[in-house]
Formats: structure tokens, sequence, C-alpha cells
């Protein structure tokens, strides 16, 4: 075979699985509650910013996350207790508020200047 076709052929490839790894849909963390008549709490993901940027929930209550935006987001607290990882966008996750009661930071991970606070009580 000609090098120039197997060159191609390799370059082709390995464009198309680095294309494959960045739009894959993203794998969706979620945490199974104990109690499942938990209210849930839902936080919306759109232009950028959280919708509600600062939101109280009981300990250990399920929080939502939909992810509205034409990117992909991530809900990651800070001190990484807990994260929905990447979100494609129209995705949902969610994730189980810690049960320690408490303020937490928490940000996207693609996108750092976009900040928010879970205030568990």
């Amino acid at each position: 075979m000609n090098k120039k076709i197997v060159i191609a052929i390799l370059v082709f490839l390995v464009v198309g699985f680095l294309a494959w790894l960045y739009f894959k849909p993203a794998k969706i963390t979620t945490t199974q509650s104990t109690n499942d008549t938990a209210a849930t709490a839902d936080i919306t993901i759109s232009n950028f910013n959280f919708s509600p940027s600062s939101f109280t929930v009981n300990a250990g209550q399920k929080v939502g996350v939909v992810n509205k935006d034409s990117v992909q987001h991530s809900l990651t607290s800070d001190d990484k207790s807990f994260d929905t990882g990447l979100l494609s966008t129209g995705r949902e996750g969610s994730f189980t508020a810690p049960t320690v009661p408490g303020t937490y930071k928490f940000h996207c991970a693609p996108h750092p200047d976009m900040t928010g606070t879970l205030i568990v009580q």
C-alpha cells in the first residue's frame, strides 16, 4: 500500500476516535436515596448559569440537575462531596446532598466561573 494512504488512514482513525470521545453522551452519575419519598430539588443549567444559583435542601435530599445549555456542564462541589459528572445538552443527572449540615460551594468543572451555593440543613 502507498505510504501516504496508510498515513491518511491512520490520521482519519485518530481524528475519528478523538471526535467520538468528545461527542459521546456523558455518563450520568446518580445516587439513589435510601428514602424513596424524599423530596427532589431541581437545578437548571442554561446560559452558563445555575438556576437557582443558591438553594437550600435537607441533609441527604436528592437534587436533580438538567442541562438546557448548548454545551456540556457539571455541578461539582468544591470539596468533591457531590458531582453530577458531565451532562450533555438536554441530559439530566442528580446527586444526593451531603448528610452534614453546612454551606457547600459548587462550580461547573469545565467552566469554573460558573458557581453556586448549596445550603444543607
